[in-house]
């Protein structure tokens, strides 16, 4: 047993034994039997497994479409990956997080099974048999969406009493708020990320580093596991609402045989990359949506829609998501349409997202990410903040210039006062690089920038203006008149 794990158990069983009536005669030789037993158990398993890998590698050692790795076999002919595992024996209430982690993960205690071959290995025999790892979530790098391709997978082992036990992974779920097994849809090859280490500067593999919890498959969007579920599942969100399935566990211990299998084996992919570009028919400042022009086209410049119209569009995610795939859509606004018809149209969008729908990627670096345009209404109030970043107030005059106003907000000091005021300091400033030129005289500390602005203002004029300083500030939100 892993040292990690057996320090872990110690340290529960410490736990248990204080709770008043609770195992209270218990003794110390109690434990250490237990994890003696559950050390025995894993020798044995991780022997049986190695006599398998042996075995393989004697079958299909001169094979090149079959690939043999510790505690698993792929065949790139048969399109399947089997891993060897080990059930933790979860039952009861217990709250799932993972249905596979690695064997030095430590998280047995909310996972259904414990994988004899590694995190980097599962992917490695994905790759092999023709799929592509997609992305997990990165909220750092504004994706909220698992992305790739889905996995079936199916868990099987022998019951001494009911015989071959065969499941989905989904059915040995159950979800407490729908009372049924999580739904069979698959699990999305979002692929854990290589990265450098700090230390030795050594390319590791993120579902393997001590500080993950060593994830092959979660039921949440865990941003380093190598398989995760295809919706937004925040772990903190979903913590609690899975538990095992009853009647459909195996007990402790039992060798488990894990079979992972694209869900499309022929060429049909679920993932397509889109841009939508929205513009004007004229070369007018477009204000409201039936002067818009909309354009849908793939990752090959081509259009996948007949017509202009916005409910052609719309009748195009229609059909994508009825030929089960998953549209990931980046949204490109004119700079001749007003903020406000921005916010609308992005607000439209982000209406359409959800597993049954478009999933929206980021914007192109030169514009502002979508959400910039959905801030939380509450801190509209300055009352309402957790922090106080600087705000930026703009203007246009007759002519079109446009002009802001930048305000810096600084708390009084006063001892006596829980709430005390915010004391704002204003700075004019008539240009963009006037803009830039007072924020690096303010010199201040928070990364982000509340940008007030008139809805009739020019999106590109917008953009001209914050332009300078979003090197500094990346994160803009965009309060237009209430």
């Amino acid at each position: 047993m892993h040292p990690f794990v057996k320090s872990s158990l110690f340290f529960l069983a410490g736990m248990i034994l204080s709770w008043p009536g609770v195992y209270a005669d218990a003794e110390p030789a109690d434990w250490e039997a237990d994890v003696a037993y559950q050390d025995e158990v894993r020798a044995r398993n991780l022997e049986r497994v190695r006599q398998m890998d042996e075995e393989n590698r004697e079958r299909h050692g001169d094979d090149t479409d079959m690939l043999v790795l510790p505690g698993l076999l792929a065949d790139r002919t048969g399109q399947w990956v089997r891993v060897q595992a080990e059930a933790t024996g979860l039952a009861g209430v217990e709250p799932i997080e993972f249905w596979l982690i690695a064997e030095t993960s430590g998280h047995d205690y909310e996972a259904i099974a414990v994988s004899f071959a590694l995190p980097s290995h599962v992917h490695k025999a994905l790759e092999f048999i023709g799929m592509e790892a997609g992305h997990p979530v990165d909220v750092g790098a504004r994706l909220f969406w698992p992305r790739g391709e889905r996995v079936i997978m199916t868990f099987r082992w022998e019951d001494d009493e009911k015989g071959e036990r065969v499941f989905r992974a989904e059915d040995l779920i159950l979800d407490q708020e729908t009372q049924e097994a999580m739904p069979p849809t698959g699990l999305v090859f979002v692929g854990s990320q290589w990265r450098k280490d700090p230390i030795t500067g050594a390319s590791v593999y993120a579902a393997e580093t001590p500080t993950s919890p060593q994830s092959i498959a979660s039921d949440y969007n865990e941003s380093t596991t190598v398989l995760d579920v295809p919706r937004q599942a925040a772990q903190t969100d979903v913590y609690r609402r899975y538990i095992p399935y009853p009647e459909r566990q195996p007990v402790f211990g039992q060798r488990l045989e894990i079979t992972l299998k694209p869900e499309f084996p022929d060429e049909h992919k679920r993932l397509i990359d889109l841009v939508l570009h929205v513009d004007p028919e004229t070369d007018a400042i477009a204000e409201d949506m039936d002067a818009l022009r909309y354009r849908l086209k793939d990752e090959h410049g081509e259009r996948v829609h007949e017509g202009d119209r916005l409910h052609h569009v719309l009748a195009a995610f229609e059909q994508l998501v009825t030929d089960s795939r998953d549209p990931f859509v980046t949204v490109v606004p004119d700079p001749n349409m007003t903020v406000g018809l921005v916010q609308t149209l992005y607000v439209l969008m982000h209406g359409l997202e959800g597993e049954d729908g478009i999933r929206l990627s980021p914007q192109p670096e030169e514009h502002l990410f979508y959400k910039a345009f959905m801030p939380d209404e509450r801190f509209r109030v300055r009352a309402r903040r957790p922090s106080q970043p600087l705000e930026l107030h703009l203007v246009r005059d007759e002519e079109g210039q446009v002009t802001g106003t930048l305000i810096r907000l600084d708390r009084v000091d006063d001892d006596n006062d829980r709430h005390p005021p915010l004391k704002p300091t204003e700075y004019p400033v008539e240009t963009s690089e006037a803009l830039r030129e007072r924020i690096e005289k303010i010199a201040h500390r928070i990364p982000v920038l509340l940008v007030f602005a008139p809805e009739d203002l020019a999106y590109g004029h917008l953009l001209d203006f914050i332009d300078p300083v979003r090197e500094h500030h990346p994160t803009v939100y965009i309060y237009l008149p209430e």
